[in-house]
């Protein structure tokens, strides 16, 4: 079986689902009608241990990649109290031995939400599509609908429900239907440089095979801040997240035990702004996969460094 480790459809989904309530709540409210932008990023990475994270396996093996990734958005002011948003973003991962191992990721979105006072009430529908190694490999559906509202100038709460469904080709037992209940904190500085984010899930995943059935509780902590030195703007995050997954199988690999993996994971990015169009962006990620089933149970560490041009 292949294995590959990379931003899949559900991490994907998850950073970019909150951006459009985020950017609702924080623009002005005389905004222009239309908005559009851009960014494209082109670098490499270092990875320690090439994985496919949805098939839970690694190989044990590191390998150097090719990245490049664009997203386009745009948003539409309708009325005083209506909003959409719509987008499209690509990410090619191209490994310098592990030819097997290169992916493509398409994701697609739609978003509408309406102001009712302090809140906005939202629904969004996600698609993304992913090609491992050249050949149709996980296809993700999903649709949200959501509130985002103000507790106070710099406090925000977002509750959401979200359904999907996963197709996979060629391989058997792991198309699912899928649940997720999810509440989000955000704390914003007064001046809007820093930011604190606080999130609870839980997930369901209801493969057509059993050992691949389970419920997912989930923290995950976000921060960030603005600042500039040398002169030149720059940013900082912090990402960590801690899921236990819960298997409904009773027994692994002729065991008695049952499976109830643990995943940790942390993330620290850093961005240099160079001018007003391109940025350099560094990130170091780690992620410690704790199982009883042998091939899910690994480390794995990765670098990478990207230029960044946005419009």
């Amino acid at each position: 079986m292949l294995c590959f480790r990379h931003t899949l459809p559900a991490t994907a989904l998850l950073s970019l689902m909150l951006t459009p309530a985020l950017a609702a709540q924080t623009t002005e409210s005389a905004a222009p009608a239309w908005g559009f932008s851009g960014k494209v990023r082109a670098g490499l990475e270092y990875q320690s241990n090439v994985n496919v994270s949805e098939l839970n396996q690694a190989s044990g093996r590191s390998d150097n990649a090719r990245l490049l990734e664009a997203d386009v958005n745009a948003s539409w002011q309708a009325t005083d109290k209506l909003q959409v948003f719509a987008g499209y973003s690509l990410q090619d991962k191209q490994y310098q031995n592990a030819d097997d191992y290169n992916l493509r990721l398409q994701l697609a979105f739609l978003d509408s939400q309406y102001q009712l006072g302090a809140t906005s009430l939202g629904i969004n529908l996600y698609h993304a599509d992913a090609r491992l190694a050249s050949a149709p490999f996980l296809t993700l559906t999903q649709s949200s609908v959501y509130a985002m509202h103000s507790a106070s100038d710099t406090w925000y709460l977002r509750p959401a429900l979200t359904l999907g469904q996963k197709r996979f080709d060629n391989i058997n037992g792991r198309d699912a239907q899928t649940r997720s209940l999810s509440a989000d904190s955000f704390w914003f500085s007064a001046d809007g440089q820093r930011f604190i984010s606080l999130g609870l899930r839980y997930d369901w995943e209801a493969a057509d095979a059993t050992e691949f059935r389970y419920q997912a509780p989930a923290v995950q902590l976000k921060m960030s801040t603005r600042f500039t030195a040398w002169t030149l703007p720059q940013q900082l995050q912090f990402g960590a997240r801690v899921a236990r997954r819960q298997y409904q199988s009773h027994s692994v690999a002729n065991t008695a035990a049952a499976r109830n993996d643990l995943q940790r994971q942390l993330d620290l990015q850093w961005q240099l702004g160079l001018s007003e169009h391109f940025a350099l962006i560094s990130k170091l990620e780690f992620g410690d996969f704790q199982s009883i089933l042998d091939s899910a149970d690994y480390t794995e560490s990765r670098g990478s460094l990207s230029l960044q041009l946005s419009f």
